[in-house]
């Protein structure tokens, strides 16, 4: 009963800081963490339907979900974001945090035989820090720094001969780098290390044993890092050196309806500030914060220098450029900007809250069917080049580099694009019935992905690259049946690590156990 009654007033004390911290965003305002709510929604609303996504097609023409627009997808302090809508999940998995970095910092000091007083404002000294953390450096450091009292409470265990100690600085290690700051996770893993020299007296099999934990830690956590590092050659990540505005419920609702299956786009002119959509899941070709497709942008940035960010990224900065035909192939179906513009190819659909909605027509639709001959020119520098002029009809042709290799298509009769049934069931899956086409290139308006994967009639057919960002394949004349994925080898390859890595760890414990028991 003690131990019980101890447990009960240990859990009160440590709820007093990070409840008092949180009570705004557990009472629905927008926390730290909401800046990834639309992605974290996505994400958690895919699981509840028992899907496992890894493909986010509203961040610009489509980014690569946990490794990248939603960092930390395993990490289980995010855990939240499955249970708790959108507004309170970014306050609900912070107060996790908090909590967790308050246990494991009061057993840390408890093994220690430390008094509880000590115990309780070393608690609260580590979540209160931890607290601070999340303001100046964002919640995947907070994650992170959460297992460094976890980690040391293992070494100590390791030290002290205590049973499964091994393997819960295995978890613990792998935990913080499984909450996507890298740069944290080595922290962690590295603090982890010293507290073992230093508490160990240097004791070498002591730094042996919790150096190999944390390396398994470390593969343990492939199934985060391994996709990410691979993505990232393919992004661009904008930061705006201003704070961007919230939108009003109207004008998202107008946005949305203005967009529908399209992207958005947002005229800023001059030092106007831009508007956080992406948070709010609208589909923003060129947001202001996060991650953004390369190859796009620099088709963008070609064809419009004017638009070129100081931070790597591109924004709509004259209205000029809005029939540029660009944007009809990266789907551009909505404009909003903070003075009315007159274009004879947009539409107003909203004003109010000190910005003007547009409709824009001519984006091109998710799936087309073009002719087999493609244009082609030599490199992507021509093929940027060609797009950029503005002079060819995106509508009516692809364009490929003469570098990449092409199947051939068997199509010879004049074309006929044929009926196309699109239907994404889920956000890393796009099925297309085609029927009566002549044949030619099935082009989807997404980004060129060497994940994604696609079998037509049930037989296996490779993507290529057109457009310098778009994906297509090559389609045979009549009725046909296509289905595609998003299956990252990355990601295939973390997964398998990871498991690799807790087998091991597990078969060492379990060894380690063994020896002891004789």
């Amino acid at each position: 009963m003690p131990n019980v009654r101890h447990l009960l007033v240990r859990t009160l004390v440590l709820l007093v800081l990070p409840i008092a911290s949180f009570a705004f965003g557990l009472r629905g305002a927008s926390g730290p963490r909401e800046n990834d709510a639309a992605a974290e929604s996505r994400l958690g609303e895919a699981v509840r339907r028992g899907e496992l996504p890894s493909w986010d097609p509203e961040r610009s023409t489509g980014v690569a979900l946990a490794a990248l627009s939603s960092p930390g997808a395993w990490d289980p302090v995010r855990a939240p974001r499955y249970l708790a809508p959108p507004g309170r999940a970014g306050a609900c998995s912070d107060l996790l945090a908090l909590i967790l970095a308050g246990f494991g910092a009061w057993s840390l000091l408890a093994r220690r035989a430390t008094s509880a007083r000590s115990c309780c404002f070393a608690a609260w000294t580590v979540q209160g820090g931890a607290w601070l953390v999340l303001r100046m450096h964002g919640p995947a450091a907070l994650d992170a720094a959460a297992w460094m009292p976890w980690a040391c409470w293992a070494v100590d265990g390791v030290r002290r001969g205590a049973r499964g100690s091994a393997f819960a600085l295995v978890l613990a290690t792998a935990f913080a780098f499984v909450a996507g700051d890298l740069v944290a996770g080595a922290i962690v893993a590295a603090g982890a290390l010293l507290y073992a020299a230093v508490g160990a007296r240097f004791e070498l099999s002591v730094a042996m044993r919790a150096l190999l934990a944390c390396a398994l830690g470390f593969a343990a956590a492939a199934v985060q890092w391994w996709p990410a590092l691979a993505a990232r050659d393919n992004v661009v990540f904008a930061v705006t050196k201003t704070s961007a505005e919230e939108p009003s419920a109207a004008l998202l609702d107008a946005l949305r309806h203005a967009a529908g299956d399209g992207r958005v786009l947002q005229l800023c002119e001059g030092t106007e500030a831009q508007l956080a959509l992406a948070a709010h899941g609208i589909a923003e070709l060129a947001p202001a914060r996060g991650p953004a497709d390369r190859r796009a942008v620099e088709l963008l940035r070609r064809a419009d220098p004017a638009g070129a960010s100081e931070d790597g990224g591109w924004r709509l900065a004259h209205a000029s450029f809005v029939n540029h035909r660009v944007l009809d192939l990266l789907r551009v179906s909505a404009i909003v900007t903070r003075s009315p513009i007159e274009n004879p190819r947009l539409t107003l659909v909203h004003f109010g809250d000190g910005a003007f909605v547009y409709g824009r027509a001519g984006a091109l639709p998710l799936v087309r069917v073009v002719p087999a001959e493609l244009v082609r020119v030599g490199g992507d520098v021509a093929v940027l080049g060609l797009l950029a002029a503005g002079g060819l009809d995106p509508s009516k042709t692809a364009v490929a580099s003469t570098e990449d290799a092409l199947p051939e298509s068997a199509s010879r009769a004049p074309f006929v694009p044929g009926e196309l049934l699109v239907r994404r069931s889920a956000s890393d899956r796009i099925d297309v019935e085609v029927r009566g086409s002549s044949g030619g290139w099935l082009v989807f308006q997404e980004r060129f992905s060497d994940g994604w994967k696609a079998a037509i009639d049930g037989a296996d057919a490779e993507f290529v690259r057109v457009d310098h960002a778009c994906r297509a394949l090559c389609l045979k004349p009549g009725d046909s049946i296509v289905r595609t994925k998003y299956e990252p080898l990355a990601l295939r390859l973390g997964a398998a690590l990871s498991i690799a890595a807790l087998l091991v760890a597990f078969a060492l414990a379990a060894r380690e156990e063994r020896a002891r028991s004789r």
